[in-house]
């Protein structure tokens, strides 16, 4: 029951102000969390593709949490941000809403900034082309940083550039497909 309300209070909130912004010509946004503690999961995300004012739907789909009092890291990075990613795009699909997703750039060990690059490539894998990164140069300003932040960054370019490569790739092959060149 008290679950139940909460989920009731946060969708009945996003739907008054979803639609105030929408009356003053704004665009609105979400991104929600993957554990329960926060009331909207992956799992009840339709809820918010109900609302008629919310344009865009993302998550945080984060393979590991550290420091924390329940941290937990995810085994094989590239299939856990895969799956997630993949339940976001389709519960945005199935409510005709735009999607953003967000690679996880902070808090990660030093020797695991590889993981950033598996995690781009899931998301983008499961169709995901509003790619963002959480956050900036691995968030060496603030005491969640990367343990590595110049690392994590390289991580993050090296991420960038493999996504912009594979994004060519496409557009290209389907212009070569569309005039009959392959």
């Amino acid at each position: 029951e008290t679950h139940a309300f909460q989920l009731w209070t946060i969708v009945n909130y996003l739907d008054q102000v979803s639609e105030y912004a929408h009356s003053l010509g704004m665009e609105n946004s979400v991104c929600v969390m993957l554990k329960g503690i926060h009331g909207i999961t992956l799992d009840n995300l339709d809820l918010l593709g109900q609302l008629k004012y919310m344009d865009n739907i993302g998550s945080d789909p984060y393979w590991s949490y550290t420091g924390m009092r329940d941290g937990w890291v995810e085994e094989d990075v590239y299939k856990y941000v895969y799956t997630n990613a993949l339940k976001n795009m389709r519960a945005c699909e199935a409510t005709g809403k735009d999607h953003n997703i967000w690679v996880k750039a902070y808090g990660l060990h030093a020797g695991t900034e590889r993981d950033t690059v598996y995690a781009a490539e899931a998301i983008y894998d499961a169709g995901a082309r509003n790619i963002f990164f959480w956050g900036y140069r691995g968030c060496d300003g603030n005491e969640y940083r990367s343990h590595n932040p110049e690392m994590h960054w390289a991580a993050v370019k090296a991420a960038t550039d493999r996504l912009w490569e594979k994004e060519r790739q496409r557009v290209v092959s389907n212009a070569r497909k569309d005039l009959g060149l392959e």
